[in-house]
């Protein structure tokens, strides 16, 4: 894409920012009480992706000067995804960590550490096999409580990376980050390791590995949901490979 393809994309996404800014504040009035706003105007996956860029470096450079929710305004990075554009396996948490934010990763940290393990140690994959993404972009200062409209303002951003990354299999980390994927509403125990269709991939969901830390009693079941995982992989990527 050279500069005046750019230049002529640019009002066309301002004015789509625009859009999800009312939308922004349409969900706030339907906090303040009123009652006749439509939910499903944000529950249609295909405009919610049809109004990004079809390519990741762009979708991330929108990601980065997004300013659709409060978060926006006190945040001190934005941490967009990692790893192969044409990754098999996508791992998606909730929300970045206050450590993510100060390191501007998302696999910073004992959590990062972990996941880095779990990944090479346990599944054996390559970073070539893998992306990890969060729901939330920006890490909520003071950990405070997130707003469904903060969410719904972010989740589009993460359905049109899995629209580019085509993966075969995702693995939510966290109850949350599976709940508004799916838009199910389930405890993590009812799903924790199982493989799960939905749309053109796989969903196999894990504990928070943040959850995790802070009750390593709880590790060995997660392993046992690893090992799950990883003959899931044998049976969907490796197989298709070979």
């Amino acid at each position: 894409m050279n500069i005046h393809e750019i230049s002529l994309k640019m009002p066309t996404q301002m004015k789509n920012l625009k859009n999800a800014l009312l939308l922004k504040q349409l969900y706030e009035l339907k906090n303040l009480g009123y009652r006749y706003i439509d939910l499903s105007m944000l529950d249609n996956t295909s405009d919610e992706k049809a109004i990004l860029p079809n390519h990741l470096p762009q979708l991330n450079a929108l990601i980065t000067q997004c300013q659709l929710c409060d978060i926006s305004k006190v945040r001190d990075a934005v941490l967009v995804g990692e790893g192969s554009s044409e990754a098999d396996i996508v791992f998606i948490g909730f929300k970045p960590s206050m450590v993510d934010s100060s390191n501007k990763s998302i696999q910073s940290g004992s959590k990062g550490e972990m996941l880095k393990k779990i990944i090479t140690n346990v599944l054996e994959l390559t970073p070539q096999q893998v992306y990890i993404s969060n729901l939330i972009k920006c890490h909520p200062k003071n950990d405070k409580d997130i707003k469904v409209n903060e969410i719904y303002s972010c989740r589009a951003y993460l359905y049109k990376e899995l629209e580019i990354i085509k993966p075969k299999i995702v693995v939510t980390m966290g109850i949350e980050s599976f709940n508004y994927l799916t838009h199910e509403n389930v405890e993590i125990e009812e799903v924790r390791g199982k493989s799960i269709k939905h749309d053109s991939f796989t969903i196999v969901p894990l504990y928070d590995l943040t959850y995790i830390l802070k009750n390593p009693s709880l590790k060995k079941q997660l392993y046992a949901d690893l090992l799950e995982l990883k003959k899931i992989i044998d049976q969907t990527v490796l197989k298709a490979i070979s």
